[in-house]
């Protein structure tokens, strides 16, 4: 798997701040489930999620789904403890046919980026790609003190750095 360090950070910081302010409730909603019991990952589960129509085609509908679990579980002995990865997944669907539409590089970025927060933190977000499925996956790990932190070396080889 190859993905990009700043996750094609091409996003414009318009289109992320007019998320954020169109959707702030829905953001704030999704933030709070995403840091209590429920935003910690177990595959049985489904992560918290947003919904929202696209802000650059109003026949789209936008599918945010966000999980975290500690750096540990995720990278045993390569992270330092208290470290957490916090994983973001982006799609779209046709608001009547629910058919997978496929978003701008764009408009998905921002649509991570809204979610992590602090634009600076572009820098340390990693996308994924886009796999099966029509979603875009990013991830950020974040220190004990929950600041953004360099990819682990363990991962390095597996991303475009």
């Amino acid at each position: 798997m190859t993905g990009e360090v700043g996750g094609g950070l091409t996003a414009s910081r318009e289109l992320a701040t007019q998320i954020r302010v169109v959707h702030r409730r829905a953001l704030r909603s999704l933030d709070r489930k995403l840091w209590s019991e429920r935003g910690e990952f177990v595959s049985e589960r489904r992560p918290p999620s947003l919904e929202a129509r696209s802000m650059t085609n109003r026949d789209a509908e936008v599918l945010v789904l966000a999980s975290r679990q500690s750096a540990e579980a995720a990278c045993p002995g390569q992270f330092p403890a208290g470290g957490t990865e916090v994983r973001v997944s982006v799609s779209a669907h046709h608001v009547r046919t629910r058919a997978p539409v496929w978003l701008s590089a764009v408009e998905v970025a921002a649509w991570a980026q809204s979610v992590f927060g602090d634009p600076g933190w572009g820098e340390f977000q990693v996308n994924e790609g886009a796999p099966l499925g029509g979603a875009t996956h990013f991830v950020l790990f974040l220190n004990g003190a929950a600041r953004p932190a360099p990819l682990p070396v363990v991962l390095r080889d597996d991303y475009t750095i």
